[in-house]
This record gives structure tokens, sequence and C-alpha cells, in this order.
């Protein structure tokens, strides 16, 4: 009688601590899944913004993003306080969702961008410098 209980307590904490393995395991894996699909919308915003200010051929900050001055009228990009990154082109708005915080700033035919970001909650700063090439006479 006492072997059972004991093989029966045995197979409780077994059971416990699979269970808390388990669940490690998922949220690691959600984690993962949403820092991978973060980070593939930062690319792609990234890739987007490239191409506009390649085309520029004025960039103008504003208070909270940049709008990019081109023959067919312009692009402006804009941060909003809840994450939300939007590209608004004429009428079409193209929000990118649960994104870090974009951060602009421009001299002559570059644009900074700078993106607050880091995985686990550290933060860290990284910035990309992009050119206009209309602006600096290459294009017409």
């Amino acid at each position: 009688m006492l072997e059972l209980m004991v093989v029966l307590a045995l197979m409780a904490s077994t059971a416990l601590v699979l269970a808390g393995l388990m669940t490690a395991s998922i949220r690691a894996k959600l984690r993962a899944e949403k820092r991978d699909t973060m980070i593939a919308r930062v690319d792609l915003a990234m890739d987007l913004l490239r191409r506009d200010v390649w085309g520029a051929r004025e960039i103008r900050l504003t208070g909270d993003g940049v709008e990019l001055a081109d023959a067919e009228g312009g692009v402006q990009w804009r941060m909003k306080v809840d994450g939300v990154l939007e590209r608004i082109a004429g009428d079409k708005v193209t929000p990118f969702i649960e994104m870090p915080r974009f951060g602009f700033s421009a001299k002559g035919a570059l644009l900074t961008v700078g993106v607050d970001s880091g995985p686990g909650g550290k933060q860290t700063h990284e910035e990309a410098v992009l050119v206009s090439e209309r602006m600096l006479g290459g294009g017409t």
C-alpha cells in the first residue's frame, strides 16, 4: 500500500513538472511567433519607406512623422501613440500594427529612421539612414 502511494505521489509530481514544462514551451513558442511577425512587419515598413524616400523630391518632418513629396503628390508616414505606424498615400492608409516606436530626423537628402525595440523588454535603439536619389540630383 505504501509503495502504491509513493508511486502515485511520484506520478503526480512528474505530471506537475511536465505541465510546467509544456506551459513554458508554449509561451516561448508564442513569444517567438509574435517577435517574428513584428520583425516581418518592420522589414516590410522599412522597405516601403526606403522606396518612398528614394523617390522623394522633398522631406518634411511633422510632429509625429514625416512627409515625402514626390511628383504624384507624396506620402506621409506617421507613428501613432498606440503602436500603429501609418503610411498614407492619397486616400490609401496602410496601418502597421504592434510596431516598435519609430522616430524620424532629416538633413538634406537624408532621412534617419530610429527604431526603439528589443527582445524580452530590453530596450535597444537602432537607426537606418535612407537617401533620396532625386534630392541628390540623380533623378528627374
